[in-house]
């Protein structure tokens, strides 16, 4: 498929169309074929916009691990100690990479 291809207005209706289909897959708890990823899980979680401002602290564990849609939500929260903590064990691995 080519740059000019991409643009073509129905091209971009069909792609449009094709990803809300694999969208609405991938959100159902039954479909076994196209599963969500556990950042969409989060993600889906914040567009609700949870409320945890009944909470006096909240600390995290490996903070530098946080993602763009984790920071947003614990910045949202107003008037809460936020507690990081960010400690390296050498030789610790705790997730891998796959390409698969």
């Amino acid at each position: 498929m080519t740059f000019s291809d991409i643009c073509n207005p129905i091209a971009v209706q069909s792609l449009a169309s094709d990803a809300e289909k694999i969208w609405w897959k991938m959100i159902d708890v039954n479909e076994k074929r196209i599963r969500l990823p556990h950042d969409g899980y989060l993600k889906l979680w914040q567009l609700k916009r949870p409320q945890l401002d009944n909470y006096d602290v909240l600390m995290i564990d490996e903070a530098q691990d946080l993602t763009p849609g984790e920071m947003l939500l614990i910045r949202a929260v107003p008037n809460i100690l936020f507690v990081f903590y960010s400690v390296r064990i050498v030789g610790q691995i705790v997730y891998s990479y796959s390409a698969e």
